[in-house]
C-alpha cells in the first residue's frame, strides 16, 4: 500500500483493487495489475500462473515433484517450459519475487510523538508476549500430540468428550484473547521506524499496536537514547584523556554491531 510500510501488506482481489482504487489516475490499479500479469509472462512465459502452482505443489509434496521431473525429462513436447522455472527461476518460485523478509524487521526506531514514556510499560508488553508465545507453543504440541494419536488409529473413542474439551479449549481461549486484547492507551503511539534493507527516506510512521509484539526491544533502545547521561557520566567522559597513539592496539576480531547485553525486565502479571 502507497506510504505504508511491509507489514501492512495484504492479499486482496482483483475486483475489490479496482473497485475501490482511490487514485488520481483513472485506472491506476487495473494498469499495475496489468504489468505485474506482464512481467510474470516475460520471466516464467505465458503459463506462468501454471508454473507457480506447479513451484508451490513440487515445495509440499518433494517425493511427487521428484517424480514429475523425471516423467517430464523423458518427454519431448514441453510448452510451459518447466525447465526454465526448474533450473534458472528456482530461487525467484520460493519467493516469487515479492519482497525481501528483511523489509519486516525494524532496523531502528527514530522518533516517536511523545516526549516520554513509562518504562513499565514496555516490561508489562515484554511480559504478555512471552505469555503469548507459551500459549502457541502448548496449543502446537497439543496439537502435533492429537495428529500423532489419529495417525496411530488411537484418535475417535469419545467423541462426546472431545466435543466437550474443545468447548472448554475455547471458552479458555477467549478468555485468554479478552485478557490480552485490553485496551492500551499506548496504542495509539506513533513512532519512526526505519526497517532493515531500507534507506531511511522509507521509514514510515507506525503505532504501537503495530510493533509492540515484535519489537519491544528497538523501542526500549530508543527510549533509552533519550535519556541525558548522569553527572558521573558527564564528569568520567570530560575528565578522561584521549589514549597515546602506542597504546592502541589491532583488533583481532570484528565486534558484533545491533547486538545489546542490556537485561531487559519483564513484569509479573496478575
Amino acid at each position: 500500500w502507497r506510504g505504508r510500510s511491509y507489514i501492512h501488506c495484504s492479499w486482496e482481489r482483483q475486483s475489490d483493487l479496482e473497485k475501490y482504487d482511490q487514485s488520481a489516475q483513472q485506472g491506476a490499479a487495473r494498469g499495475k495489475i496489468s504489468r505485474f500479469f506482464q512481467s510474470q509472462a516475460v520471466a516464467l512465459g505465458n503459463d506462468w500462473k501454471k508454473v507457480l502452482e506447479d513451484g508451490r505443489r513440487a515445495k509440499s509434496t518433494p517425493a511427487h515433484a521428484h517424480h514429475s521431473h523425471s516423467h517430464s525429462g523423458k518427454g519431448g513436447d514441453n510448452k510451459a517450459n518447466p525447465t526454465k522455472a526448474d533450473d534458472g527461476d528456482e530461487e525467484s518460485l520460493d519467493d516469487e519475487d515479492h519482497f525481501s523478509p528483511l523489509h519486516l524487521e525494524v532496523d531502528r526506531i527514530v522518533g516517536c510523538d511523545e516526549s516520554e514514556l513509562d518504562m513499565d510499560v514496555l516490561a508489562r508488553q515484554r511480559a504478555l508476549n512471552l505469555r503469548v508465545e507459551r500459549l502457541a507453543l502448548k496449543k502446537r504440541e497439543k496439537e502435533d500430540d492429537e495428529e500423532e494419536k489419529w495417525l496411530k488409529g488411537e484418535g475417535g473413542g469419545n467423541e462426546e468428550g472431545d466435543v466437550a474439551s474443545a468447548k472448554q479449549d475455547n471458552s479458555g481461549k477467549k478468555v485468554e484473547e479478552e485478557k490480552e486484547e485490553e485496551w492500551d492507551p499506548e496504542d495509539n503511539v506513533r513512532y519512526i521506524v526505519r526497517w532493515k534493507g531500507l534507506q531511511l527516506t522509507e521509514a514510515t510512521w507506525e503505532y504501537w499496536i503495530d510493533i509492540k509484539r515484535d519489537f519491544v526491544d528497538e523501542v526500549e533502545d530508543f527510549w533509552l537514547r533519550q535519556q541525558a547521561p548522569s553527572p558521573e557520566e558527564v564528569e568520567e567522559m570530560t575528565e578522561e584523556r584521549h589514549p597515546h597513539p602506542r597504546s592502541f592496539k589491532k583488533i583481532k576480531e570484528s565486534p558484533i554491531f545491533g547486538f545489546s547485553e542490556k537485561e531487559r525486565p519483564i513484569a509479573k502479571l496478575e
